[in-house]
């Protein structure tokens, strides 16, 4: 049977494998308001994207008492990004930081 979302309730955060926010003019709003947020209702992992110094900055292991993660580092766009929800998924960082092609940036618009 194919899935058909959640027809009797919105996802919780038992349902999400992961939180990716993007920030250039939102990273203090993001560090300050949203990560909090997300550690009181138990988010396994956050990254922030910070295109202002093109890093992205991961969040894991939630302490939903203080309201923060117990594990915080930063991967450059040279560096891979793993899915602790996802073993073995190894995605390359670089991807996030890099302009669209000309060709599907005139395509939306």
């Amino acid at each position: 049977m194919p899935w058909r979302g959640y027809p009797h309730r919105h996802p919780g955060p038992a349902d999400i494998l992961l939180v990716i926010e993007v920030a250039d003019s939102t990273l203090r709003r993001d560090l300050a308001i949203k990560l909090p947020l997300y550690a009181r209702n138990a988010v396994a992992e956050v990254w922030i994207v910070d295109l202002t110094v093109d890093r992205v900055i991961v969040h894991r292991n939630p302490d939903p008492l203080t309201q923060r993660y117990r594990s915080r580092f930063e991967v450059e766009p040279d560096g891979n990004l793993d899915i602790a929800a996802l073993p073995g998924t190894t995605l390359p960082a670089e991807p996030l930081f890099r302009p669209p092609p000309p060709e599907a940036a005139s395509a939306g618009g």
